[in-house]
C-alpha cells in the first residue's frame, strides 16, 4: 500500500475513533441500575397489599421521578348526577388510554406539585393521554378526569407522592436514590413497568425502566382460571358455595336460639 493511502486512512480513522469515544463517555456516566424488590408479587388467599422497594445509582446533583404504570385499558365508569335533591347513577362514560395502575414519586416535591405544561410525568401528563366518550359535553372533560382520579385514588390504584424518594451521596460522582411504594390489594395480575427519570438542572438526563410482575397463586389462581376457562362450572360452584353458606348460617342461628319454655 502506498504511504499516501495509508496516511489518508489514518487521518479518517483517528477522528472517527475519538468521536465514538466522546459519545460513549456521557452515556456511560449517565447509565444507572434500577433495582425493584420484589420484582414478582404473588397474590394469594391472604394477600392484602404489599410494599415494593426500589433503588438506583444516579449522577450526583440530579433529581429523580419514578413512575409505576400498568397497561392502558378501556373501562366504563358511571357518572353521578343529582336529581330531585339526591345523587343517582347516570349514564355510563367510557375512559380510554388510562393505565390500570399509576403511581408517581419524586425526590423534589415541586416536580410533582408544580409541574410544567410539557412535563412527562404526573397527572398533568396523564390527562393528555386519557379521553372520555359517552353522554357528556366536551366542556365536562376536565371534571370527568378529576372524578376519575378520585375514584382511582379511593381504590389506591392511582397516587402522587411528592418528595418521598431519598437521595444519598455515594462514592465518586454518584448518588444513591431509595424509596418504596405500596401495591394495593385491588391491583390485578399482569405486567407493570417501573420507570426512573433522572433530571439535571430541569432537563431529563436519561430514563431507565424495570419490569414488575403480579401473579395469582393458590386458591385465587384456581378460581380465576375456572372463571376464565370453565365459566359454566364456575357458575355452579358459586351457587353451591352460596347455598352451603346459607345452610351453615341457618344452622348456627338455630343452635343459638334459646329453648322455648
Amino acid at each position: 500500500m502506498k504511504p499516501e493511502k495509508r496516511l489518508f486512512k489514518l487521518v479518517l480513522c483517528v477522528p472517527a475513533a475519538l468521536f465514538l469515544l466522546l459519545i460513549s463517555l456521557p452515556l456511560h456516566a449517565a447509565s444507572s441500575k434500577l433495582l425493584v424488590k420484589p420484582n414478582r408479587v404473588r397474590i394469594g388467599a391472604f394477600y392484602n397489599g404489599t410494599r415494593v422497594n426500589l433503588s438506583a445509582e444516579i449522577p450526583r446533583g440530579c433529581d429523580v421521578v419514578v413512575e409505576v404504570m400498568g397497561r392502558e385499558i378501556m373501562e366504563g365508569v358511571v357518572q353521578k348526577v343529582r336529581r330531585f335533591g339526591l345523587w343517582m347513577n347516570g349514564e355510563e362514560i367510557v375512559a380510554r388510554g388510562a393505565p390500570s395502575l399509576y403511581l408517581a414519586m419524586s425526590s423534589e416535591p415541586a416536580m410533582l406539585t408544580s409541574p410544567s405544561e410539557d412535563a412527562l410525568w404526573g397527572y398533568e401528563a396523564l390527562g393528555k393521554r386519557v379521553s372520555f366518550s359517552g353522554h357528556m359535553k366536551v366542556t365536562e372533560t376536565n371534571r370527568m378526569f378529576k372524578e376519575f382520579l378520585r375514584l382511582k385514588e379511593s381504590l389506591q390504584l392511582y397516587g402522587i407522592f411528592p418528595g418521598v424518594l431519598e437521595v444519598f451521596s455515594s462514592s465518586g460522582n454518584r448518588s444513591t436514590v431509595r424509596g418504596s411504594f405500596k401495591l394495593s390489594s385491588n391491583v390485578t395480575p399482569g405486567s407493570y413497568q417501573v420507570s426512573l427519570y433522572v433530571i439535571q438542572k430541569g432537563e431529563m438526563l436519561f430514563r431507565e425502566s424495570a419490569p414488575l410482575k403480579v401473579v395469582m397463586v393458590g386458591f385465587p389462581e384456581l378460581v380465576y382460571r375456572m372463571a376464565k376457562k370453565h365459566a359454566v362450572a364456575y357458575g355452579f360452584l358459586c351457587i353451591a358455595i352460596a347455598a352451603l353458606t346459607g345452610l351453615f348460617v341457618g344452622l348456627a342461628f338455630a343452635k343459638s336460639k334459646p329453648p322455648e319454655e
